[in-house]
């Protein structure tokens, strides 16, 4: 009787964590949507409006501040799939004219070596993918090319920060 409940106890957390992970990867960006206020349609806008989105203050992780190893990876994995998934929804759902992005699109931009910066822009433009018709504007902030105590602004970082 004993081993018995220990084995439905088990499938109980098994199905219990197995729900939750669905609702919480798939399920809640479909609900969600049902709270969002709906835009005017095309059709009864006039021809020269234009339909833009905001994206303000991403901040993708870096790799000096996070931790080493499997745990960082995975943190960065998971921290990129929900901005990802996120913005992608919001993305279809808007179907904006110009997306801007405002300031601090990575963490770590103006502390980064070139290489690792290169890697964050590679990851950033993976993350927030638009579509060819749709125009980007992308305005860096402190985090991305300095001016905050002694992070100095310098041309090196304004002109790495251009997307």
């Amino acid at each position: 009787m004993l081993v018995h409940f220990g084995k439905l106890r088990l499938r109980l957390v098994f199905a219990v964590t197995f729900v939750v992970i669905v609702y919480n990867e798939w399920v809640s960006y479909t609900v969600s949507k049902f709270d969002w206020a709906s835009l005017p349609l095309r059709a009864s806008l006039s021809d020269d409006a234009v339909r833009l989105l905001f994206v303000a203050d991403p901040q993708i992780q870096g790799y000096r501040y996070e931790p080493t190893g499997l745990a960082g990876y995975v943190m960065r994995w998971d921290s990129d799939r929900y901005l990802k998934n996120s913005f992608s929804f919001v993305l279809s759902h808007e179907k904006p004219d110009v997306v801007v992005f405002l300031g601090d699109l990575m963490d770590e931009g103006s502390i980064a070596s070139n290489d690792h910066f290169a890697d964050y822009k590679s990851r950033f433009l993976s993350i927030f993918h638009v579509p060819d018709d749709v125009k980007v504007v992308s305005i860096p902030g402190d985090n991305d090319i300095g001016g905050e105590g002694a992070d100095v602004v310098t041309d090196e970082k304004t002109q790495r920060s251009t997307f």
